[in-house]
């Protein structure tokens, strides 16, 4: 249908041609070489077309290409970043970043403090294997100090300081059991501090110095006089068993009051023990009073009335081995205790134990107080 069409066209074209230029019959010709010089040029402009088209691609693509070159320049002034390409030039820039940063993370992963460890352990062994050599060298340091602590020792013994032989620990042991002391009390009781009465207990140290045997030895007169059972070191001993389950069966008082840390106040005596085969009740009048702390070393007056006995004494707080204690102590001059050295208080929650060590039989030995 197209192509009848088209003659039919050419048809009415070629009647009215010559109607319009009927005077001028040259002018045809020209309007045919001019279909002719149309249908010529379109021939020869297919090539050149065909030719330059492929030019053009490959100046696009090189375009193209050069333009990453480009970013990174242009990355280093942000401020440029207002079109949608430097955009997506920042985008490209950001995961990169990321991709740098992780093998960053990984870097750290090396071995070399593995071999640094090997290294120290090596040298380690090295210094341990030394070590013996210097071990070689102290007995001879030893012998040095052991002759001049020889003479020193002998020094002291003629002066009369020192003891010829040292006490055994036997006999410490035995004394502390004898009159149921506790290490604590028994540093109390020759003056001496809480170290020393554990180094000479487990036999680190010796007693040697003649104050401290001439002061035991008088305790250990004592307690004969007394008739107190010479026991052991070994032996276990619970001086306090006795007096307590005595006074929780026959004392009338079940409940007391609690007992404040300055333990100040009067308490009331619940049960007197003169040696372990004499323990009582106490008397309602006997009792303990134990005052403020006076003067500026701040020694607390303590009054005891037991046995129709009025003993004043002085208290100072002291901690040892754990424990807090109220020492007790007599002028040095007072015949009724050895050297001054009179007892300690230890305070619980509800009750209090005076532990006394009197060289008069009719003073007790141990007394159980409480608030009523």
């Amino acid at each position: 249908m197209n192509i009848s069409y088209k003659k039919e066209w050419l048809v009415k074209m070629k009647k009215t041609a010559p109607k319009r230029s009927t005077s001028v019959p040259a002018k045809v010709a020209p309007a045919k070489k001019a279909v002719a010089a149309k249908t010529k040029k379109p021939v020869k402009a297919a090539p050149k077309a065909s030719v330059k088209k492929p030019v053009a691609a490959p100046k696009k693509v090189l375009t193209s290409k050069a333009a990453p070159k480009k970013a990174p320049a242009k990355l280093v002034g942000p401020k440029k970043a207002a079109t949608g390409k430097l955009a997506s030039k920042k985008i490209v820039a950001k995961k990169s970043a990321p991709k740098k940063i992780a093998p960053k993370k990984v870097a750290p992963k090396k071995v070399a403090p593995k071999k640094a460890a090997a290294k120290k352990s090596k040298s380690a062994g090295k210094k341990a294997a030394k070590r013996p050599a210097p071990k070689k060298k102290e007995p001879k340091r030893a012998r040095g100090f052991t002759k001049a602590h020889a003479i020193a020792r002998k020094k002291r013994i003629i002066d009369g300081s020192w003891l010829a032989k040292p006490w055994p620990v036997e006999r410490i042991r035995g004394f502390m059991s004898t009159w149921g002391m506790t290490q604590a009390e028994f540093a109390i009781f020759c003056g001496v501090s809480y170290d020393t009465v554990t180094s000479w207990s487990r036999g680190r140290r010796n007693l040697v110095r003649v104050d401290h045997a001439e002061h035991i030895s008088s305790a250990e007169k004592a307690a004969t006089k007394r008739n107190l059972p010479a026991r052991g070191g070994d032996e276990p001993v619970a001086p306090w068993a006795s007096l307590r389950t005595y006074v929780r069966k026959h004392s009338p008082a079940k409940r007391f009051k609690k007992i404040h840390e300055d333990i100040q106040g009067v308490f009331g005596i619940l049960g007197v023990e003169m040696n372990p085969d004499e323990i009582r009740l106490a008397d309602p009048i006997e009792k303990i009073e134990i005052g403020k702390p006076v003067g500026k070393q701040a020694n607390i007056p303590v009054t005891i009335i037991a046995n129709a006995l009025e003993i004043t004494l002085d208290g100072r707080w002291r901690e040892l081995g754990g424990a807090k204690l109220l020492e007790l102590a007599a002028p040095a001059e007072d015949p009724h205790f050895f050297g001054g050295h009179a007892g300690c208080i230890t305070p619980g929650k509800q009750i209090l134990r005076i532990n006394l060590w009197p060289t008069d039989k009719r003073i007790p030995m141990r007394l159980i107080a409480a608030k009523i």
